[in-house]
């Protein structure tokens, strides 16, 4: 476990290319597997009930919509819709860019309570600072890159203090919906 949380820290520190700004968030895309290596964010209080109505697009040198048909995985946005602001911020947050293939129990369900608890930090604190990104092998169904895993460090700003917390998941059916069970570090 402490060398899981090593290794995803010098993953988040490392420095990547294909680094691109799409507002909100930031991207480092890995055009050899056509999927984001990581994406970061900001959550702010409040954030806005914006009716959530999206179509996922492709954009150049991404996978395509159509390539996770069949395939058993979700679209899972690295940076959640529900936490746009705006309706472009909204717009952006269905890019390809921003999108992997994600085991649907873990897209849907603690991944999912894990997005609705970074809200309710935000509520609580001055701004949360949100890294996601893939960590592992990459395995291929069909033409379909599927990752070993996700890292998600949440680190919540209050007072000119931070309090980070990193989180590991296999993509793959969880084990149980407790996202604090995936918890492998923190960092006061």
């Amino acid at each position: 476990m402490k060398i899981t949380f090593i290794l995803i820290l010098l993953v988040a520190l490392t420095s990547m290319r294909g680094q691109e700004h799409i507002e909100p968030y930031t991207v480092w895309f890995d055009s050899a597997v056509k999927l984001p290596k990581k994406v970061t964010y900001t959550v702010k209080k409040p954030v806005p009930s914006i009716k959530r109505k999206g179509y996922f697009r492709g954009a150049q040198g991404t996978l395509s919509p159509k390539d996770y048909r069949g395939s058993g995985y979700d679209r899972g946005h690295l940076f959640p819709a529900a936490k746009a602001r705006t309706k472009k911020h909204l717009f952006n947050s269905f890019n390809m860019k921003n999108i992997v293939p994600q085991h649907p129990s873990l897209n849907r369900g603690v991944w999912k309570s894990l997005e609705f608890h970074v809200t309710q930090l935000s509520v609580y604190n001055d701004s949360v600072c949100v890294e996601v990104g893939l960590i592992g092998k990459i395995s291929y169904r069909g033409s379909l890159p599927i990752p070993e895993g996700f890292y998600k460090i949440v680190s919540a700003w209050k007072n000119g203090k931070v309090r980070s917390k990193v989180y590991h998941f296999r993509n793959e059916k969880p084990l149980n919906s407790n996202f604090r069970t995936y918890q492998i570090g923190e960092i006061k």
